[in-house]
C-alpha cells in the first residue's frame, strides 16, 4: 500500500494498477483453502460491466467479508477491469520484467559486458525473426488478429439483431442483450469499449449493416435505371 501511494505521488498523471495474480496471493491470507472465493474475485476483476462487477462483489461480501474489505482498501480502480481508467494496452500486455527474467535466466552469472552482448544479440534476433515473419504473411492482419476475428465471426451466426435506429442496434447472443451504437463506436457490454478489439456483437452489426448497405445500393440502382 505504501508503494502504491508513493507511485501516485511521483506519477500523478499515470494510472497505477495492481497485478491480479499477486493480489490474489495476498487475498489467500484471509481465506486459506477457499478456492471458490478466489475464483469469485477473478470473475469480478475480469467483468466488463459495472453492474456485473457490483453483483459479483456483493456475492463476495456475503461469502467472505474480509476479502471484500481488503479489495476495497486496495482500491477498486487498481484491479477492476470495469472501473479501470486504462484500456486495451493494460489488459493485453504481460509483465515484461518477468518475461525478460525468464529469458535471461541462463546468462545471469556471466560478466556484465558479456551479458549485455547476449541481450543485444537476443533482441536483434527477435526483431529479425518478426520482420521476416511479417514479410512472409499472406493476410493483411497479423496471424493472432486474423484467428481472433475468424473465431468471433463464427459466433455471430448465433446472434439475433434488432434495429433500433439507422446506426443503433440491439443484439441478442443468447446469453445477454446488448446495444451497439455505430456512431459512438460503443456497446453496452463494454467489451469493445475496453479492449478495442472486434467481437461478436460489433461484427454482427457490421455484417448486418453491410447487407443493409448492399440492399440500398441495389434499390438505388433500380430507381436510376428503370
Amino acid at each position: 500500500m505504501v508503494y502504491s501511494m508513493q507511485m501516485e505521488v511521483i506519477f500523478p498523471d499515470t494510472a497505477h494498477g495492481i497485478c491480479a495474480y499477486h493480489l490474489a496471493q495476498n487475498l489467500k491470507r484471509f481465506c486459506k483453502q477457499k478456492d471458490d472465493v478466489i475464483s469469485l474475485y477473478y470473475h469480478a476483476m475480469y467483468a466488463y460491466r459495472i453492474k456485473d462487477f457490483d453483483r459479483l462483489m456483493s456475492k463476495l461480501k456475503e461469502t467472505y467479508r474480509k476479502v471484500y474489505d481488503e479489495l476495497h482498501s486496495v482500491g477498486i480502480k487498481k484491479f477492476s477491469r470495469a472501473h479501470s481508467p486504462r484500456k486495451r494496452y493494460f489488459f493485453m500486455t504481460t509483465n515484461i520484467v518477468e518475461s525478460m527474467n525468464s529469458c535471461l535466466l541462463a546468462i545471469r552469472k556471466l560478466p556484465i559486458t558479456t551479458m549485455a552482448e547476449c541481450i543485444r544479440d537476443l533482441l536483434q534476433w527477435w526483431f529479425y525473426d518478426r520482420r521476416t515473419n511479417a514479410r512472409e504473411m499472406s493476410t493483411y492482419l497479423a496471424t493472432f488478429a486474423y484467428e481472433h476475428i475468424k473465431d468471433r465471426t463464427d459466433t455471430t451466426q448465433w446472434c439475433e439483431i434488432h434495429p433500433i435506429h439507422f446506426n443503433k442496434f440491439k443484439v441478442d447472443d443468447k446469453w445477454k442483450e446488448t446495444t451497439v451504437d455505430i456512431d459512438e463506436r460503443s456497446c453496452s457490454c463494454r467489451e469493445r469499449d475496453l479492449d478495442d478489439l472486434s467481437y461478436s456483437h460489433a461484427m454482427t452489426v457490421a455484417r448486418y449493416a453491410s447487407n443493409l448497405l448492399t440492399m440500398y445500393i441495389y434499390l438505388l440502382w433500380l430507381i436510376l435505371h428503370t
